[in-house]
């Protein structure tokens, strides 16, 4: 093996110890910003949404969903402690491109997924459609 060889290893596995350090940290983060349970993505509105002069929407007819979302978030979802597994997955709720479904698919499987040990972060983002009035 030569010595440019060798280089190119050390600087790989340099390069994967970086990486792993950096989730490390962004996991730890997000650990300690989790027992607030409701973080916000920004201060205020969302780029892009500036402009526009509608609120987000809450309405729970059929159940619980949210439309025109201009405040984006992300809700943690913690598994009791003494069970947790150290797994986080990540819920994406959706609605047929219209609104999120809070409920169906967010609070009822990140509740189902905590009592399975997991830790959960569902995203309240928005969902890409022409802002209902």
């Amino acid at each position: 093996m030569n010595y440019l060889s060798t280089l190119k290893k050390s600087n790989n596995h340099l390069f994967m110890r970086k990486q792993i350090l950096t989730i490390v940290t962004i996991v730890i983060q997000i650990c300690a910003v989790a027992q607030q349970k409701v973080i916000q993505l920004y201060k205020g509105t969302a780029p892009g949404s500036e402009s526009w002069s509608y609120n987000e929407k809450y309405d729970s007819v059929p159940a619980p969903f949210v439309y025109n979302v201009s405040h984006p978030t992300l809700t943690v979802y913690l598994p009791d402690p003494s069970i947790a597994n150290g797994t986080a997955i990540i819920l994406c709720p959706g609605g047929g491109f219209f609104i999120l479904d809070m409920k169906n698919a967010s609070v009822d499987v990140a509740q189902w997924l905590n009592k399975k040990r997991n830790h959960c972060i569902s995203i309240k983002i928005p969902d890409g459609t022409k802002p209902n009035r």
